[in-house]
């Protein structure tokens, strides 16, 4: 039931080769491992509920500069219903994320692993099945905020799907391929800040706002090709992007792609919404997984 079952399993493999060890031990595990997963559901719901509502708009301006839309369109109905379907999954794929980089990354070291190593795997784990829940209403989104769009065209997307299911989940390798690296530098780097002095200079929630925001910024950087790339997989149509693909071994080709045709200024296409965006949400995603997290420890108590 538990992302970490398979940690469960060797833990028990060990257990067992060990003589004299306390037999509650297993039991014990598995209490912990319920903790974990239930502190990451509920901090991964809050964060991307709260993430949503905020930075919905600048996610849009992004989109529309990175798929070239005319300056005039630019900041039209920057609210529109293409928020509707990543409300709908991406808390669910949020919190399920969330619960199993947890306990992942909790039973990872506790056998050892180097934190920021441990925290990369658990992150990389936790992208295939947050994507198999987000990849649909992410291609909606994204083709809704690119074409201006409102309920009709996403309508007419979901009847394009119905007659072929697979097209909801094209970009689905862009989108883990974009989201490994960037949750990968974002937490490792969050990490590393709670850790050094600025943690002890400031209070808990101050602290995480900057560090949090810090970190977000870093990894907009780091990963913008990617995000360029991916955007544009989901959002080609007959006629637009067609030479984009999603199939793992053309990823970089797609970064390659822009870059000989359209130069690097392109690869780094909406980079200021997306500082901003990041900013913002990397203090609000911080803070808020530290609030939620502090509450639902209370709770179990």
């Amino acid at each position: 039931m538990y992302c970490g079952l398979p940690a469960v399993v060797a833990s028990k493999a060990m257990a067992s080769t060990a003589r004299g060890r306390d037999q509650t031990e297993p039991k014990e595990q598995i209490s912990s491992i319920k903790k974990d997963f239930i502190l990451g559901l509920t901090s991964g719901a809050g964060v991307s509920i709260t993430k949503q509502i905020v930075l919905y708009p600048f996610d849009t301006v992004r989109t529309r500069l990175q798929v070239n839309t005319s300056r005039r369109e630019l900041f039209r109905s920057l609210y529109n219903t293409g928020i509707v379907p990543p409300l709908l999954t991406r808390t669910p794929a949020s919190a399920f994320f969330f619960a199993c980089k947890d306990v992942f990354e909790s039973q990872f070291r506790a056998a050892g692993i180097a934190p920021s190593t441990a925290t990369t795997l658990a992150v990389l784990l936790g992208q295939f099945p947050k994507w198999l829940i987000r990849a649909p209403a992410e291609r909606l989104k994204t083709r809704s905020q690119a074409a201006n769009g409102g309920l009709s065209g996403e309508i007419e997307e979901l009847q394009d799907a119905i007659a072929e299911p697979k097209l909801l989940f094209d970009g689905y390798f862009s989108n883990v391929a974009y989201a490994f690296p960037h949750d990968a530098v974002k937490f490792v780097t969050y990490d590393a800040l709670k850790r050094s002095v600025l943690t002890s200079m400031l209070p808990t929630p101050i602290a995480s706002v900057i560090e949090g925001a810090i970190a977000g910024v870093l990894s907009e950087l780091v990963t913008s090709p990617l995000d360029v790339t991916r955007t544009r997989v989901m959002s080609k149509k007959a006629g637009v992007f067609q030479d984009y693909s999603d199939r793992p071994t053309e990823l970089f080709n797609n970064v390659r792609r822009v870059y000989s045709e359209e130069g690097m200024e392109t690869l780094f296409a909406g980079i200021t919404p997306k500082l901003i965006r990041a900013l913002i949400g990397g203090a609000l995603q911080f803070a808020t997984l530290e609030l939620v997290k502090s509450e639902t420890i209370k709770a179990l108590k």
